[in-house]
């Protein structure tokens, strides 16, 4: 059953990670060459997801995008339940339109409280043998607490938006007498 689960979230966010790099697809073109040339070459260097954000501001968009849309579609998913309803594109953007600013927040907070274990990690000036370690223990030890900080951010956002929605569908909806 958790198999099952942790694999739909899985397939959750790879089909938001295509959906962001499909939306900003047109922006990978805006970089000079001599960036493009560069940016090929750092882009197959493994990196972790939060020092990869930085290589440009089209990568910075993309990841931020991702994490909102993930954000989105894994809560939907833990209150619905169903995989194909969190895809829903309306429902989606109506929460997101409901609380954009604790939506944005949140996601991109909780983003970058998750993976900023692994990056200062990698980040550190010592010798490989030593950055192995730190990685180890900056993956075991730091980045789960990170998880579960973004994972309650949110959720905190979907509570703020379904609240909001809850205060305005009676002005959305139009009762016919």
């Amino acid at each position: 059953m958790s198999l099952m689960t942790g694999l739909k979230c899985q397939l959750l966010m790879v089909v938001c990670g295509l959906a962001a790099g499909l939306l900003t697809l047109p922006l990978w073109g805006l970089d000079t060459p001599e960036s493009a040339s560069n940016g090929a070459a750092g882009a197959a260097d493994p990196a972790p997801a939060l020092v990869s954000a930085f290589h440009g501001p089209t990568y910075l968009l993309t990841t931020a995008l991702m994490a909102l849309l993930g954000g989105l579609c894994l809560a939907r998913f833990a209150v619905i339940g169903s995989a194909w309803a969190a895809l829903d594109v309306g429902a989606i953007w109506s929460h997101l339109r409901a609380e954009p600013a604790n939506w944005i927040a949140a996601t991109v907070v909780g983003f970058a409280i998750a993976e900023a274990p692994v990056a200062f990690a990698w980040l550190l000036p010592v010798s490989s043998s030593w950055q192995v370690l730190a990685l180890l223990l900056a993956t075991v030890l730091f980045r789960p607490i990170g998880l579960l900080t973004q994972g309650h951010l949110i959720g905190q956002a979907h509570r703020w938006s379904a609240q909001t929605l809850a205060r305005r569908r009676p002005m959305i909806v139009r009762v016919r007498w």
